[in-house]
């Protein structure tokens, strides 16, 4: 009678057309998610267009891939719930019993108005410096699937009567964001401070999926089915400037999807969400030398994503120690100013022989339940 649910089948609901990813760099993500003013110039088309003038005069190419990461955020131990009330109905179902169905009852009293997240992140980029036109090209983009339970308080008179024919549903809803551009930047010198400025134009796919069913009866075959999904594609563009000085300190502000776009989910039995991608502001401040950096990310605006969530507003900070360029520490921290977020914890290793393969990567914790990871490769030469 039921299915089972599980975050890979989560993940594979928009397999087929969003399986892509936002910032994906594991070297920022390991400093707190930090980046504006100090990503390498190689993932300057994730943070801020005008890092691709910050290169040596070593470097000629770069290109990385794969960049992924995947974070989950089950606070209320939801995945889990479901499993065990699907376990707890099939055996009412097969032993209909007063002890059978005080468990059913306890197991789907436990799932109300519970939610989790999961977001899958995947990119890729390759990027050449130069002192006349610096550029690169890159794809991204952003899989955010959110579970949500509600509970039909008439089902307890239902398990009552060993009914498992429940009105108590579950729902998947999810945003997918493919995108792919360019990313070209210029930089001039004003007395001793090195001003950058960059552009990254971009074609996007906006892909939301919402299917809802019976708690009893998720099926994840269900979940590739495009009567599910509404989509959508447009242009848009980020922006960024950064301005350097010879002591090693960096500031950076970028500005990322000026260009506004709402995308409905389908209607579901009259009840439709929709995706709101709206501009983020970001200041940032960097100080570096051979062997430390240091970095502070402030948003200057909230966003509430996929609209499911009250509104965050991240201050990140992180510090990276260098070992010769061979191979890195990283440590980092993220505060919610809007208090919704739990603060997450990063750290991360990085590893770069020759400085001409870079392996990072990074881990990001809140609690047992609230935590990522990511992995970058790169190849520079």
């Amino acid at each position: 009678m039921s299915y089972r649910l599980s975050y890979l089948s989560i993940a594979l609901l928009c397999a087929s057309g969003s399986a892509l990813a936002q910032q994906t760099d594991a070297r920022a993500i390991a400093m707190g998610g930090t980046g504006v003013a100090g990503a390498s110039y190689h993932q300057a088309s994730f943070y801020n267009p005008a890092l691709l003038t910050h290169f040596n005069d070593s470097d000629d190419f770069t290109l990385v891939l794969p960049a992924i990461s995947a974070s989950v955020a089950d606070n209320d131990e939801l995945i889990d719930g479901i499993d065990n009330l699907q376990d707890a109905l099939d055996r009412l179902d097969i032993n209909p019993t007063a002890a059978n169905s005080a468990l059913a009852k306890q197991a789907l009293t436990a799932l109300d108005n519970n939610s989790a997240n999961m977001k899958v992140t995947l990119a890729m980029a390759a990027a050449i410096p130069n002192n006349t036109l610096p550029v690169a090209i890159f794809a991204r983009g952003h899989l955010d699937a959110n579970v949500l339970t509600t509970i039909d308080a008439s089902d307890i008179d239902r398990l009552n009567n060993n009914n498992t024919d429940l009105l108590s549903s579950g729902s998947v809803i999810a945003v997918g964001v493919v995108e792919a551009g360019i990313t070209i930047a210029h930089a001039f010198t004003l007395d001793s401070v090195k001003l950058s400025v960059g552009a990254s134009p971009k074609f996007q796919q906006i892909e939301t999926f919402f299917y809802n069913s019976s708690v009893a009866d998720f099926d994840e075959d269900d979940f590739d089915a495009d009567q599910y999904r509404n989509k959508k594609t447009q242009t848009n563009i980020d922006l960024g400037v950064t301005a350097a000085w010879e002591n090693g300190v960096v500031l950076g502000v970028s500005a990322k999807n000026l260009l506004s776009k709402k995308v409905p989910t389908i209607q579901v039995k009259g009840i439709e969400y929709t995706y709101d991608m709206k501009p983020q502001y970001t200041v940032a401040a960097n100080y570096h030398n051979s062997w430390f950096s240091a970095n502070i990310d402030a948003e200057l605006n909230s966003h509430t994503g996929f609209g499911l969530q009250d509104e965050v507003q991240w201050l990140a900070a992180g510090v990276e120690f260098n070992a010769l360029n061979w191979a890195q520490l990283r440590l980092g921290y993220r505060n919610d100013l809007k208090n919704y977020q739990q603060n997450q914890l990063t750290a991360g290793l990085g590893l770069s022989p020759f400085d001409t393969l870079h392996i990072d990567l990074a881990a990001v914790y809140a609690d047992k339940n609230d935590a990522g990871a990511a992995l970058s490769l790169a190849f520079t030469f």
